[in-house]
Formats: structure tokens, C-alpha cells, sequence
């Protein structure tokens, strides 16, 4: 049997070890709340932000989810990963452009949300304030840094967002901006729609054998070669136009930067509207032939990169757009319709 006073030594010694636990672990809880808020000037300055709305910052919180929801299932974004907002923005910001496709349909959707934003609607003299009071954040670094200089809310915001951790992108302030950054790139990127039209009949020969032509009518309804379609149908055609077996598109064999040697499609994708031809459904035909254009891209960075379309690099997307070369021209129909 274990002696009785070997047990009191060792009950003594587990209090002993128990107390010295006890006390390290308050001092580290104390240490640790002592330790300055890493984010305050952040949380001041979204607080503020916030406090602009009746609703305490109620409505944009709800907007922030909403933009985030919809940018996901346009695919425009393929998650709301920090490592997605991270890269997102990085290029954007070096890049001036988007790495992913538009959707008109979703920017329509958006407008109503985007209408003024991003903005902070602070003013230079309470941004300063909060600079002075914690002198040691990324915000104050950046007044200092714009300091004598003219500045607007946008060049704030551009700085502001450059250099973000994924940490940094957990933070509210952050993340919310971040996610409007993303937004306004779409917003701009669907705005520029018609950069990939044909060029003028001067400078591209257009010919029935190099040419995909749908018509929208004044009730909406489309045509391909007199017959009516679908837009299921008008993905499906378009499909065929791109591929180089079955399509009747003139393709010439080009040399693409790192690629290669590779058979490109000149053709050209017509859409004839009416003048009385509701939006919509012009919208709905060019979201689908966008939408065959941005899966054959996917394809082909999975091909030739071994990589998602979204992660490719300013080049490499140049690449792919140069290969599945996107040609469109839209003309209006005079009345009568032909």
C-alpha cells in the first residue's frame, strides 16, 4: 500500500502545481486585456460609417449580404473565401480590371445597391481624429500619407485596401469594402460590354459562311434562320459556332503568347433587335453567349494553365480571350421587321 504521507505530498504538490496554473493563466488573461485593440481605429470608423443611416448601419449590413450572395451565384466570384476577397482585390488593384466575366443581368440587379458606393462620407477633419487617436494604425498612416495633398473618399479607399491580410479581411471594415471593390468592378466591367463587339464593317469582312445570326422581334421573341428559339437553344447554337468541326466560322491559325500555334474563330455573332425589342430579352440572349464563352475559358485555363479561370494572371487571361476571341455586333432592325 501507497504511504498516507506520500499521498498528502502529493495532493500538496498538485495544489501547489494548480495554483501556479491559476495565477500564470490570470496573468496571461490580464496581459491579454490590456493588449490594445488591434482594429480599433477600424471599428471607430465603421461605427461612424454606419451611424450615417437611420438604421444604425442595419441597411448596409444587410446590402453587404446580399451583394456577397448574388456575386456567388452569377459565378462571378466562386466563394466568399478571405483567400478569394485576398486575390480579388490584389488584382483589381494592379490591374485596374476584373479577373472574372460580367453579367449583365446581375448588374442590373445591382445598381440599386451600388448607387454612391463605395463611399465613407467622413470628412478629412473627423478621418484625422481618428488618426490622432490611434497613431499607430494602417488609417493613420494613410492621412499622414495623403496629408497636404487633395484626396476624395475613392483615393482613401484605394489605399486603404492595398497591402490587405487575409486577417485584415476578417475585420469588418475590410471585408465590407472589399466586397463593394469587387462589386464596382463588375458594375464597370459590365458597363464596357460592348469593348468585345465586332469592329466596324470597314475593317472585318462580314460574310454569311463567318456569321451566327439572331433576331429579337418587337414581342421579344428570338429567331435563328426564321425558325423560333429558346435561350437554351441560343446557347447551343452559339456552342457550335465556337467549335472548329462543326462550326461554319472562318479560323485562322494564330500564334497566341503562351500558347502557341492555335486555330482562332473570326467569326462574327450578330444579334438583330427591333427598335421596339424589350431590354430584357437582348440582355438574356448576350447573357447566354457570354456564358458559352466564359465555360469554353474555363476549359481552356484548366487546359493549358492547369488552373481555375479566376486565378489566371492579367496574361494568361489575355490568352484565353485572345483564343475564344468574342466578336459581337448589334444592330438595330428597321421597321418592319426583317
Amino acid at each position: 500500500m501507497v504511504p498516507q504521507t506520500a499521498i498528502l505530498h502529493y495532493l500538496r504538490w498538485m495544489r501547489g502545481f494548480l495554483m501556479v496554473f491559476i495565477c500564470l493563466a490570470s496573468l496571461v488573461f490580464a496581459l491579454n486585456s490590456c493588449r490594445p485593440d488591434k482594429y480599433a481605429a477600424e471599428n471607430d470608423l465603421i461605427s461612424s460609417y454606419y451611424a450615417q443611416f437611420p438604421d444604425s448601419g442595419a441597411r448596409v449590413k444587410a446590402t453587404t449580404s446580399i451583394l456577397e450572395d448574388k456575386l456567388v451565384s452569377y459565378a462571378i466570384i466562386p466563394d466568399t473565401a478571405v483567400a478569394t476577397y485576398q486575390y480579388a482585390l490584389k488584382y483589381i488593384l494592379n490591374n485596374n480590371s476584373a479577373p472574372f466575366e460580367a453579367s449583365l443581368i446581375l448588374a442590373e440587379e445591382l445598381r440599386p445597391f451600388l448607387v454612391n458606393e463605395p463611399r465613407l462620407g467622413l470628412d478629412s477633419i473627423l478621418l484625422s481624429d481618428i488618426a490622432v487617436r490611434y497613431p499607430e494604425s494602417r488609417i493613420a498612416s494613410i492621412v499622414q500619407g495623403l496629408t497636404g495633398r487633395p484626396h476624395s473618399d475613392s483615393s482613401f479607399l484605394d489605399n486603404l485596401m492595398r497591402g490587405l491580410t487575409r486577417e485584415d479581411l476578417q475585420q469588418p471594415l475590410y471585408k465590407n469594402f472589399a466586397l463593394l471593390y469587387i462589386a464596382k468592378m463588375h458594375e464597370k466591367k459590365a458597363a464596357s460590354w460592348n469593348k468585345e463587339y465586332a469592329p466596324s464593317g470597314n475593317t472585318v469582312f462580314i460574310a454569311r459562311s463567318n456569321t451566327l445570326t439572331f433576331v429579337i422581334d418587337s414581342a421579344g421573341n428570338a429567331w435563328h434562320n426564321d425558325d423560333p428559339i429558346n435561350i437554351e437553344e441560343v446557347g447551343r447554337q452559339t456552342c457550335l459556332f465556337m467549335t472548329q468541326d462543326s462550326s461554319k466560322a472562318n479560323w485562322v491559325i494564330g500564334r497566341i503568347s503562351l500558347i502557341g500555334n492555335q486555330p482562332i474563330n473570326t467569326g462574327v455573332i450578330i444579334i438583330g433587335v427591333h427598335p421596339n425589342a424589350p431590354n430584357s430579352q437582348l440582355l438574356s440572349i448576350y447573357e447566354e453567349i457570354n456564358r458559352v464563352f466564359t465555360d469554353k475559358r474555363k476549359v481552356a485555363a484548366e487546359t493549358f494553365f492547369r488552373k481555375n479561370y479566376f486565378l489566371l494572371d492579367k496574361n494568361q487571361r489575355s490568352a484565353l480571350q485572345l483564343l475564344t476571341r468574342k466578336w459581337i455586333s448589334i444592330s438595330e432592325l428597321a421597321s418592319p421587321e426583317n
